[in-house]
């Protein structure tokens, strides 16, 4: 379940591609460079280890009736992407504290929401976002790695709090993967000799 330091770390792990640019921006200055590279390593290590707790919990099924893609909604990271190209000098006090600021309220305004689940690393991870409206109970923000989330269909889904879960599958079944050769052999095999046998 996504608590209240989850989703910081969840906000923090959205923009670390941000983190990055603005470390290679600052590459002259060390102290700059080491906290922001520092804080987007570490963030993205903490997602990727809040997706594996995640994945070991309690599941549920979840029936949705309806589903509307928000794949769409990640393209909002690409203007706030450009800020570090706009002459900003994080040595000077004054681009810092304006940074800091707002970073504050972005973050207030989106761990306070299931923005914070539209997340670039998540989809660049193979994870889509939908909202799905069940048969019974208020819509759920959805991460899965469907492209599509058919409708009357159960899923399998772990609770990340807050109206948003994220679907439990297995590999093959998430990435849609055919059987392998020697299972199909052997079951042609089968069928062979049960055939021969007739």
């Amino acid at each position: 379940m996504a608590n209240y330091g989850a989703r910081v770390l969840l906000f923090f792990s959205s923009y670390s591609p941000l983190f990055l640019i603005l470390a290679i921006r600052h590459f002259d200055d060390r102290w700059v460079f080491g906290v922001f590279l520092g804080i987007a390593i570490i963030s993205v290590v903490l997602l990727v280890a809040f997706i594996r707790v995640s994945m070991r919990s309690t599941t549920y099924g979840v029936t949705a009736r309806a589903s509307r893609p928000r794949d769409g909604d990640v393209a909002g990271y690409v203007v706030a992407y450009l800020l570090p190209f706009f002459s900003l000098d994080l040595s000077r006090l004054e681009d810092a504290l304006s940074l800091a600021v707002l970073l504050v309220v972005v973050g207030v305004l989106y761990v306070h929401s299931n923005m914070v689940y539209v997340n670039p690393l998540l989809a660049l991870s193979g994870y889509h976002l939908f909202e799905v409206e069940p048969e019974q109970g208020n819509p759920v923000t959805l991460l899965t790695k469907r492209r599509y989330v058919p409708p009357n269909r159960e899923l399998s889904v772990v609770s990340l709090g807050n109206y948003a879960a994220m679907e439990k599958r297995t590999d093959g079944a998430t990435r849609g993967h055919p059987q392998p050769r020697n299972v199909r052999r052997a079951g042609t095999a089968r069928q062979r000799d049960g055939g021969g046998r007739r």
